[in-house]
């Protein structure tokens, strides 16, 4: 298998669909579990080897005169790169189900032929190529390619094949579209080996260390795109190892209490920071910035690695451990803590699942709180001078959203446990709409008014834990890990494009009444979410529409035993 693998990974033939047809002819005494991972991470070898072969051309530093210094052409290319693997991750879900339902050898038969007379037409009708070095490459050429290499989810569809009949389409030349396949194919087929295999542990692991290497990398960069680049990575390196891992862990290892484990992760996460953010300023002023950042880049992988590999576990079942149960003491009877979430455990695969408007208000939620947060906090300093804050009250106000954190976000895990996730989210995002609603008497407030308004900001910083706290127990601990990714993913959009809608409509009216407002609204439209697109009656049509799969999922379990 592995020879085949060799051979057809960098031909413009489907690598997997070759491996699939060996399956029928060779019978593996193997789990499919284990054929799965197998079939991608086999391709990890041949992304290794291009590694190697092309180093030179990868590797973005270099030296001169003993100097470390950056090479903007290779740059250039991973961002090009980058651009080119955006919509393989945007229909990454859709991995699964095409798995479930077109993995077969008469699918990938039909599309080795299909591809093979494409090649066909296009070799007798494509002009000569205009574009014949990797530099002259465009975003939009890449994001094309990127687009053809989507149909690669298809099995049996060359991925290398879709990229080189794309980039032939668009008039580059066989050497130069071969060679951007081949760049292309690092990211998208190490990323999928490490889905395959990683462990939640060395998922913080490899976060640590990326973020890390990164800060290590931002103290000595000089180019201003670079900074953007490893603060993008730095980023992407922040999400494997925080609130949604905490939130997927938490949800394996406890089947009581979530939110107010989850919200322990929170008090932490504000402690430190307030830590940090004097040690930063001490020590940069003592040793430089450079000198600062080496430092803390080794700090914090060496604390992360250390603290992942030591106490990071896995779910429970694969010790042979059940899940905890939290209970606290009430004069002389026991109760537990968060009984009242129970969990129902959805049949219906995702993308059915998509079809459910209670999905959609769970996943709307998290977005409308970080775009109503964000549009505060991200004007955070302008909001408060346009109160008449000179800086030192400002700072003070700075604060106290710290101080917020470390108590508004725990208490919203405390009384999700107490009085149920629905009910306090009603009650946060009320307060937080108060909040925003009431700027314009605040502002008349001086100082005071200030504190209120960085204080209560905090109401909506609960869709930190949204996952584990409210989608969980709703749609089960299965579903958990899906779905928190689409609920931080949908916060660190809101997160994206808040800063510049307020900015805007600041700009437009020379007040931030209008954006708070604004803001006041989302939070309404939460209240108005959770109140009926999470109502009883919506979780009774849920259950409603998944009763077929719960059916057949019963049947199936019947038939095993």
């Amino acid at each position: 298998m592995g020879i085949v693998e060799g051979i057809t990974e960098w031909l413009p033939i489907s690598s997997t669909g070759h491996m699939i047809l060996l399956e029928q002819i060779i019978k593996f005494n193997a789990s499919e579990e284990f054929m799965s991972m197998f079939r991608v991470v086999i391709q990890l070898g041949a992304i290794m080897a291009v590694v190697v072969l092309f180093w030179g051309k990868l590797w973005p530093f270099g030296m001169k005169q003993g100097r470390v210094i950056s090479k903007p052409s290779v740059w250039s290319l991973w961002f090009k790169v980058v651009a080119a693997t955006i919509p393989v991750l945007i229909i990454s879900p859709l991995d699964d189900w095409m798995e479930a339902h077109f993995y077969n050898y008469i699918t990938v038969a039909a599309m080795l032929i299909l591809y093979g007379a494409l090649f066909f037409v296009v070799e007798n009708r494509r002009a000569a190529p205009h574009v014949s070095r990797l530099e002259q490459i465009t975003y939009r050429d890449a994001i094309i390619i990127g687009l053809w290499q989507c149909l690669a989810i298809i099995p049996g569809t060359s991925r290398s094949g879709a990229t080189i009949v794309g980039g032939l389409l668009l008039g580059l030349s066989r050497a130069c579209v071969a060679e951007f396949t081949f760049y292309l194919a690092i990211p998208v087929m190490a990323g999928a080996s490490l889905l395959k295999v990683l462990k939640t542990k060395y998922v913080y692991v490899i976060g640590g260390i990326l973020q890390g290497a990164l800060l290590v990398t931002m103290g000595y960069s000089t180019n201003l795109m670079l900074v953007y680049v490893m603060a993008f990575l730095f980023g992407i390196g922040n999400k494997f190892c925080g609130a949604m891992t905490h939130q997927i862990n938490v949800t394996n290892w406890f089947a009581s209490g979530r939110g107010t484990i989850s919200s322990m992760g929170t008090l932490v996460s504000g402690l430190i920071n307030a830590i940090m953010a004097t040690v930063t300023g001490v020590l940069s002023s003592m040793f430089g910035y450079q000198t600062y950042s080496l430092i803390a880049g080794f700090v914090l992988a060496g604390i992360i690695v250390v603290l992942g590999l030591l106490f990071v576990c896995d779910a429970p079942e694969k010790y042979g451990m059940q899940q905890i149960v939290l209970k606290e003491k009430e004069g002389k009877k026991t109760r537990t803590i968060g009984a009242d979430s129970k969990v129902y455990e959805t049949a219906m695969p995702i993308s059915k699942l998509l079809r459910q408007p209670l999905l959609w208000a769970v996943l709307v939620c998290p977005f409308l709180m970080q775009f109503a947060c964000t549009i505060y906090y991200s004007n955070q300093s302008l909001v408060l001078g346009s109160m008449g804050l000179d800086v030192v009250q400002i700072s003070y106000c700075v604060s106290i959203v710290s101080i917020s954190q470390m108590i508004l976000v725990p208490l919203f895990g405390v009384l999700s446990d107490v009085i149920s996730a629905r009910k306090t989210l009603i009650i946060y995002c009320v307060v937080g709409a108060a909040n925003m609603f009431l700027f314009s008497l605040t502002s008349q407030m001086g100082l005071i008014g200030g504190m209120i308004i960085a204080f209560f900001y905090n109401a909506g910083m609960v869709n930190l834990y949204f996952g584990a706290v409210v989608a969980t127990p709703l749609f089960g601990v299965n579903k958990s890990a899906t779905i928190t990714g689409w609920c931080n993913a949908s916060v660190s959009v809101a997160a994206m494009i808040a800063p510049v809608f307020a900015a805007g409509l600041y700009g437009a009216t020379g007040s931030f009444v209008l954006p708070l407002a604004i803001a006041g609204c989302c939070f309404t439209v939460v209240v108005i979410l959770a109140a009926i697109g999470m109502s009883s009656k919506a979780r009774k049509h849920l259950e409603a529409a998944d009763k077929p799969y719960k059916e057949a999922e019963t049947i199936a379990e019947a038939g095993g035993a």
